[in-house]
């Protein structure tokens, strides 16, 4: 079965085998000099943040750092801690401008608020927007008018990375493919890799064609209890039909 604890594991072992080093969001955008062969592992927790700790164990007993960022509305500082003294990152998912319904002012003060509710508990130098599929505004749409380093961040993941000579994944939509059931989450960055299944994702790995690798995961979508694995499908596709309505209507 796909999309399951074990089948993560999987993928971490395939990363090893293949000799990608792991390294935080941050790490990368402050470090000019990188391993010559590395992969961003970054997770956006939409929800259900105690599950994130599951895949940070898997990671770190494969010596793989990653980043984990969490939304202020049902985020625990408890959680943010662990995760920060397993080593791993944690970085703020922002979706402010939804928040304020498009009001920009409004948007950038809620964004340096909530910034600081979790620095109140752990370093964060890093923002990943959320994308807020079932609303209208693009929430990175606030870097038009202000920049990271205004609130003492390294960068944006979308902002600040420069993708050109960087593979992206995404298991939004219940698939690693690039645009299918994929709003927001994506770079505009073609390229010539495709995968639907975590197997597949495996095989291009295993290839050895790719130096530089970002793989973004929704931790809630990878379960190994049957029932919280079958609830979760059921919701990935009625959040799927939803998108493909939505993105249809944002066309026209």
């Amino acid at each position: 079965m796909d999309w399951t604890l074990q089948k993560y594991e999987a993928l971490c072992e395939a990363l090893v085998s293949a000799g990608y080093h792991g390294i935080g969001m941050s790490d990368y955008m402050r470090q000019p000099d990188r391993p010559e062969k590395t992969v961003l592992l970054r997770h956006d927790v939409d929800s259900r943040p105690a599950h994130s700790l599951k895949l940070a164990v898997i990671e770190k007993q494969h010596g793989l750092k990653a980043t984990y960022f969490y939304r202020t509305v049902n985020f625990d500082p408890a959680i943010l801690k662990e995760m920060h003294a397993m080593g791993h990152e944690v970085g703020y998912h922002y979706e402010t401008l939804a928040q304020a319904s498009g009001n920009m002012t409004k948007a950038i003060d809620l964004f340096a608020s909530e910034l600081a509710k979790l620095r109140a508990h752990v370093p964060v130098t890093a923002a990943s927007m959320h994308g807020s599929p079932l609303r209208p505004w693009d929430n990175r749409a606030i870097w038009q008018h202000v920049t990271p380093a205004q609130f003492d961040l390294c960068g944006e993941v979308y902002f600040s990375i420069d993708y050109t000579n960087m593979i992206y994944f995404s298991d939004t939509g219940r698939t690693w493919h690039s645009t299918r059931y994929n709003v927001r989450d994506h770079t505009h960055v073609p390229h010539s890799f495709q995968a639907e299944t975590t197997n597949d994702l495996i095989q291009v790995i295993q290839s050895g064609q790719i130096q530089h690798l970002c793989l973004l995961t929704h931790p809630e979508r990878w379960q190994s209890n049957p029932a919280a694995w079958r609830l979760q499908q059921l919701r990935d596709t009625a959040a799927n039909l939803a998108k493909v309505i939505l993105k249809f209507w944002y066309t026209l």
